[in-house]
């Protein structure tokens, strides 16, 4: 199980198809588990999250939608089946069950995120990529502005990276001076994330990555956040001074109509369009970026104008899945974030304040995730979801851990 992990947080840093072989391998490694189990009361025995009947809701209420709106093109089934990773996050789940790792086990995962994020940042300073066959390609993938790393796309690139950035901050902040000598390289590969990320000059994910942070800080206390801001401010203030780009990309970002956000405007537009036709059930899920141009007809928008999911994944849902399934995925999210601020509370910082502090790395990294979604539907992209999917599996593992911490301390 440990090699299968180690594989599948390698596919998250590096390929959508060996994101697919690895939630695979990791679904079937746990079956076989199951299987061997000489207790038979075990065997298929998934984790309760307390969340099952809201996601049983929510999977019946995109199924109504995409049979009720589908047209004779529509996909409808598979569609659907993207619900699939519902199942696929409970197993992640009872994989770190089962797996129990150690403080080691996460050391162990720094290298690849280094060498990932090393390569990223790279790729940005040398204006080169060798996966790209021409300057053609590089010029379209915006390798001479934003790193997009393995992905080739800065924008999954940073919604993936600046959770994992902001993820391995929680333990930092809650190492004394110490620990932090002893946990050098914890802190580089941190650094070295979360520059990449900022290379992407994706704005949503550095809005995300600061909230998280501070969150985090006042999650503490008053006194840690408070420094986590003023630290904040500062290296924001140093990094426009050492970065031009920074500064050039916010400056551009000021006038909508010279940057792509006069086309995310429209497209949010013509998503609340199809919201306020469909407000029950939506569209369909995903329906409404298939049948955008109908809207952009009526809009008077011209051909050639870009076609895609909504850019804000709340309006993502709203207008694919109505006001239910937009429901649906807020108690999702605000109900595991309700679980793993329980486990950032209850883990003993006098046993391990690692644990406490990658508890609260995990909440840092939801926030992150989340806020950067309203300007991207960032959990419909595969590569992303995958990633928050994982974070979302180690905070309910961290979970279980302070409840069985607990029940150990009142025995």
């Amino acid at each position: 199980m440990g090699k299968i992990f180690y594989f599948f947080f390698i596919a998250l840093l590096s390929s959508q198809s060996l994101m697919d072989l690895g939630s695979t391998l990791m679904v079937l490694s746990v079956l076989v588990i199951w299987v061997q189990k000489k207790n038979r009361k075990e065997i298929f025995k998934l984790p309760s999250l307390g969340l099952e009947w809201v996601f049983l809701f929510w999977t019946v209420v995109v199924l109504i939608g995409l049979l009720i709106s589908r047209q004779p093109e529509t996909p409808w089934l598979k569609s659907f089946l993207v619900f699939r990773w519902i199942i696929e996050f409970y197993f992640y789940t009872a994989a770190i069950l089962i797996l129990e790792p150690t403080e080691k086990d996460f050391k162990k995962l720094l290298p690849v995120l280094f060498f990932a994020s090393l390569y990223a940042v790279m790729a940005y300073l040398l204006k080169f990529h060798p996966f790209l066959e021409s300057s053609a390609n590089r010029e379209a993938n915006l390798l001479g502005y934003r790193t997009g790393g393995f992905f080739l796309n800065p924008m999954p690139f940073a919604h993936s990276y600046g959770p994992l950035g902001i993820l391995l901050m929680g333990p930092i902040l809650y190492m004394n001076r110490k620990k932090l000598l002893e946990n050098k390289f914890w802190i580089f590969c941190a650094f070295i994330t979360l520059l990449a990320v900022i290379l992407s000059f994706t704005r949503g994910v550095w809005i995300g990555m600061a909230l998280g942070l501070v969150c985090m800080g006042f999650f503490i206390n008053w006194k840690k956040g408070m420094m986590v801001l003023s630290a904040g401010a500062l290296s924001a203030g140093l990094l426009i001074l050492a970065i031009p780009s920074i500064l050039e990309r916010i400056l551009f970002s000021l006038n909508p109509t010279a940057t792509y956000d006069s086309e995310r405007l429209i497209i949010w537009k013509a998503n609340w369009l199809i919201f306020t036709e469909n407000p029950i059930f939506g569209i369909g899920y995903n329906e409404n970026a298939n049948r955008l141009r109908q809207y952009f007809d009526r809009m008077g928008v011209p051909e050639g104008f870009l076609e895609s999911h909504a850019h804000n994944q709340y309006l993502h849902f709203l207008a694919g899945t109505g006001i239910l399934g937009l429901s649906c995925f807020l108690v999702v999210i605000l109900g595991l974030f309700r679980m793993h601020f329980m486990a950032f509370k209850g883990l003993s910082e006098s046993q391990n304040s690692f644990w406490k502090g990658l508890a609260l790395g995990v909440l840092g990294a939801e926030i992150c995730f989340f806020v950067s979604g309203v300007t991207e539907s960032n959990f419909s992209i595969a590569k992303n979801r995958y990633l928050i999917m994982t974070i979302w599996a180690l905070g309910c593992w961290l979970y279980f851990k302070m409840k069985q911490q607990n029940e150990a301390e009142k025995n």
